[in-house]
């Protein structure tokens, strides 16, 4: 704030301690009233009326016009508000009308902002629903891997659960080559030894251990 009461000081509009001069407020006011929608355009308004054509006060504001002048248009809208509206004279009650419309609009660009994130939100999670609903109707919606549908495991999750399927697949066609076909009475441990089933394991799995 001091390096922008010294620049305006510096352009010959009041004391810096005196910082924003009567002279300065009035040009503020005169830039909100023309400029309501504008604030940047405000802000040059204010530059090119405190830094006219080729001065020097002009080329040494020019790196902060921006900063400084947004920092008057600040003040003096706090200033404003802070008044007794009675007691404002005319110029100053319009810039103070100037405020009100640019914070109702504010307010209502937000306000339509929100809304549009909501609509968005809602549309979003309504899409998402239907894609889930269209997942949980497939004809393989019964697989899972590892506890999770299969759909919603990486593609590499899936191949490493299909190599593993594909050995015990291979395991379990060795056993069933080595038992009867039609009995529905004995168990496979009648048939084989855990030996030979280590041994048909590591056939399956070849020179792969599971993972």
């Amino acid at each position: 704030m001091t390096q922008m009461q010294d620049a305006f000081a510096k352009a010959g509009y009041g004391d810096a301690e005196e910082w924003p001069s009567d002279r300065l407020r009035k040009i503020a006011q005169d830039a909100m009233i023309a400029h309501a929608d504008n604030t940047l355009a405000a802000q040059r308004a204010i530059f090119e009326k405190c830094c006219p054509g080729n001065s020097l006060a002009r080329a040494l504001f020019l790196p902060w016009f921006r900063e400084a002048t947004a920092a008057l248009l600040a003040e003096e809208r706090r200033l404003l508000k802070a008044a007794q509206h009675s007691m404002l004279n005319e110029r100053q009650q319009s810039a103070f009308k100037v405020i009100a419309l640019t914070e109702q609009r504010a307010e209502a660009a937000a306000k339509e902002a929100r809304q549009r994130a909501l609509e968005e939100r809602a549309r979003q999670e309504q899409e998402r629903g239907r894609l889930i609903d269209a997942w949980l109707q497939n004809k393989a919606r019964n697989e899972t891997i590892d506890g999770r549908h299969w759909w919603e495991v990486s593609p590499n999750r899936l191949r490493q659960f299909a190599r593993r399927i594909n050995h015990r697949s291979k395991f379990w066609q060795l056993v069933i080559e080595r038992v009867p076909a039609h009995d529905d009475i004995r168990p496979i441990s009648h048939y084989m030894r855990p030996d030979e089933v280590n041994a048909l394991w590591d056939e399956a799995w070849g020179n792969e251990s599971e993972e």
